[in-house]
């Protein structure tokens, strides 16, 4: 019993850690990103640029009021995926 939840602690915390935390992206240029050229980058854009980034990232890095990451919004955000 105590084995089964050691094992049991060590896949959650494997689990947890492989999906909360984001590893670093190769950041793309935010025109690239930008695909439909309206100077913001939405949800949908995001998640095609970066599958395999967590879904919480673009939340994260979404600060301020409009629809989508502003320049200066994604610009952050690729400063911390150093």
């Amino acid at each position: 019993m105590k084995s089964t939840l050691k094992l049991l602690s060590f896949v959650m915390l494997a689990t947890f850690t492989v999906s909360g935390a984001s590893a670093a992206a190769k950041v793309v240029d935010f025109a690239k990103v930008d695909t439909n050229k309206d100077g913001q980058i939405s949800e949908k854009e995001f998640k095609a640029a970066y599958p395999s980034v967590s879904n919480g990232a673009f939340v994260k890095a979404h600060t301020g009021t409009g629809p989508g990451l502003s320049k200066a919004e994604y610009d952050a955000w690729a400063a911390m995926q150093k």
